[in-house]
């Protein structure tokens, strides 16, 4: 049966679908390194969401099939996560300066401890928002595709937001 089905694929010119293998994670963070780096506005940087990953499927064999789509959307999601601890890193530089400079008055010198509450309460969040977008999908096939495009998402969103919380103190 394999060998049928094999035969077929190869006879048809049909693309196999994509592994997590076939997936260069170094050259989807570059593209989402690139799009992000040039954008200056919120709306600039919101519309690289999404690009890596089309980067991905366009170069990849398989990559329009469910599991490459899949793959591809995991691979710039870890991309967004790299980029979140990074934006994350220089809010808290921020955020200490701002609560050094504060230090005599320390009922407001309270950023960086806010700032560590706030993505430790986002992390569960975006945990269960996306372990519920997979399972309004049940047994379809595109759970995968919505669980890996939430999480590319909602860690998009936040290193937006970090970005937006404390670009006037960069």
């Amino acid at each position: 049966m394999k060998t049928f089905l094999l035969a077929v694929v190869m006879a048809t010119g049909a693309m196999l679908p994509a592994t997590a293998q076939d997936i260069d994670d170094a050259r989807v963070l570059s593209t989402l390194r690139a799009c992000y780096g040039s954008q200056t506005t919120l709306d600039g940087k919101r519309d690289c969401i999404g690009q890596a990953a089309l980067a991905c499927q366009d170069e990849t064999e398989g990559g329009y099939s469910t599991l490459g789509q899949s793959f591809c959307q995991q691979s710039e999601a870890r991309g967004w996560d790299v980029l979140l601890n990074e934006e994350y890193r220089v809010a808290m530089q921020a955020a200490k300066g701002g609560d050094d400079a504060d230090r005599d008055m320390p009922e407001f010198a309270r950023r960086e401890e806010t700032l560590r509450a706030m993505q430790r309460a986002w992390i569960p969040f975006r945990d269960a928002k996306c372990d519920a977008e997979y399972a309004k999908w049940g047994m379809g096939s595109m759970r995968n595709i919505a669980g890996s495009g939430c999480l590319m998402q909602t860690n998009a969103e936040q290193t937006i937001q970090l970005w937006a919380m404390y670009d006037a103190f960069r």
